[in-house]
């Protein structure tokens, strides 16, 4: 009788087995269907893979026909891709106010970060704008936003006697003489992409338009704007002349506390005498990495000082001077007479958007794989003061134990600045890593002699290892992200630096 139990027992334990390999040949994940991105392989032993490709990531533009534009824009930055140019149409199926067009066209592959370009269908004219009504001398003539070739335009419907912009505070942004259609860019740079207000000018006569300061309530006759969808138009460099603005704030901006807000343009204005000096602030882009901003005096006996974000003195006694800043930080600069008398100057200042097509890249999971595309090393400047550096990890694949040279080139730093870069292998293990200088820096490693004929313990680790690029944030050769004279080429070249990695025989 046990005899019998125990055959039996035997027999339920091998029908048990064959049932689970049954089930898991139906449901089981095989190990070849995982769906990790894998970069190209170095190959043999003597393989020279130089920048190695990117794998192409496409997505497939949705169907946006029907949205208005707010939902149209919100889908295809929620799928990765960008709003391109905005555009009213009066014909079209569809109801107004909503997408008739779109190019590309929905199901066409797109690279992740394309733009979309929209056609929107126009509004019947009775009800083209929902912002507040237009004053009586100006009936059915209510004006609109559109944005086109890279600027901000206020259109009319048909020809008005001129036209008067104003901040949120009340303060003139620009004013025009007669006409349709009014380029709005300045106001939208100067009013930080924020609330802007319109006022018609009288058709005859009726002088120049005075600024009103705005205590909680718009005039009844000024129209208000929210610019906060067009801020990506604020952005780019735009050049203007102003002659008034500096002036306008004496003798309050003899004191940094009440620096004058400028942005990117030609200024003028007067020190020396009785105006010991003239301080401003700018505030860098919104967008990017950081901004570069450029500095410098065009005309006059003055010379710049440069202070940080937190008012902090940095660098003096130059006519051009230089930062280099996160996003949306501010920092202040200095005017002072070389002389005792009074004298005229005039500056340009220059704002230059820092990109860089690897970010987000900056820890082993978010390792991308080094192609095409500009590349940023060096440091910048962030709203407390701290310089923050560069870390990029980019990935290979290291199928097997292989003499490795990798070589950083073009990295544009200052004379004295140190690149330096770091091996790690698929499991996330420092290898080696080295200091190299303002140029770049080279690392050779022979990972045979460590793991040789694959019979070392532990095995040794294939796959996608890390190579990590970085600038010091402290001490020596750390980059400073500021400085007099004109700025390292890591800020201003248009391709970045380049990374080689080579299997040597």
């Amino acid at each position: 009788m046990k005899n019998l139990f125990c055959f039996g027992k035997k027999r339920f334990v091998l029908l048990a087995g064959l049932l689970s390999i049954m089930v898991f040949n139906a449901y089981g994940e095989k190990p070849e269907a995982a769906s990790m991105e894998k970069s190209a392989p170095l190959g043999a032993p003597v393989l020279l893979a130089k920048v190695v490709q990117p794998i192409s990531k496409t997505i497939l533009a949705p169907d946006l026909i029907g949205k208005t534009r707010d939902e149209a824009e919100a889908a295809l930055i929620k799928l990765g891709l960008k709003p391109g140019s905005v555009k009213t149409t009066p014909s079209g199926q569809g109801k107004p106010g909503t997408v008739v067009r779109q190019q590309p066209a929905t199901k066409t592959a797109m690279s992740l970060g394309a733009s979309v370009d929209l056609w929107v269908l126009a509004r019947p004219a009775a009800s083209t704008a929902s912002v507040k009504p237009a004053p009586k001398t100006a009936t059915a003539l209510t004006p609109t936003l559109q944005s086109k070739q890279k600027s901000l335009f206020l259109e009319f419907p048909e020809e008005i006697a001129g036209v008067a912009i104003f901040d949120a505070n009340g303060a003139l942004l620009q004013r025009f003489p007669s006409g349709r259609s009014f380029d709005i860019t300045e106001s939208l740079i100067k009013s930080k992409a924020g609330r802007i207000m319109v006022e018609f000018q009288p058709r005859s006569g009726g002088g120049v338009p005075t600024p009103v300061p705005m205590r909680g309530t718009i005039p009844s006759d000024r129209i208000p704007f929210e610019l906060a969808r067009y801020h990506h138009l604020a952005d780019r460099t735009f050049t203007v002349e102003d002659t008034t603005t500096i002036d306008r704030h004496e003798p309050g901006n003899n004191v940094i506390g009440s620096a004058v807000q400028v942005t990117a343009g030609y200024y003028s204005g007067e020190v020396g005498g009785g105006d010991a000096a003239d301080y401003c602030k700018v505030t860098s882009n919104h967008s990017g990495f950081g901004t570069l901003i450029q500095i410098e005096v065009k005309s006059g006996s003055v010379t710049l000082g440069l202070y940080d974000p937190t008012r902090v003195y940095l660098d003096a006694n130059n006519r051009k001077i230089w930062i280099a800043l996160r996003p949306d930080t501010t920092f202040y600069f200095q005017v002072s007479p070389t002389g005792a008398a009074a004298g005229a100057y005039r500056l340009a200042i220059s704002k230059n958007t820092l990109t860089d097509a690897y970010e987000a890249n900056d820890s082993f999971a978010q390792a991308k794989i080094f192609g095409a595309g500009r590349a940023f090393l060096g440091n910048v400047i962030d709203s407390t003061g701290r310089h923050i550096g560069i870390k990029d990890f980019y990935k290979f694949n290291v199928p097997e134990p292989q003499n490795l040279r990798l070589e950083v080139s073009g990295a544009g730093l200052a004379g004295g600045d140190q690149a330096t870069l770091a091996l790690y292998d698929a499991n996330g293990t420092l290898v080696t890593s080295t200091t190299g200088n303002a140029a770049g820096c080279t690392l050779a490693h022979d990972l045979r002699a460590e793991w040789s004929g694959g019979s070392t313990w532990p095995p040794f680790p294939a796959g996608d290892w890390r190579v990590e690029i970085a600038t010091p944030t402290a001490g020596a050769g750390s980059p400073k992200a500021y400085g007099t004279g004109d700025a390292p080429a890591c800020y201003t070249q248009a391709a970045g630096y380049a990374l080689t990695i080579t299997v040597v025989p």
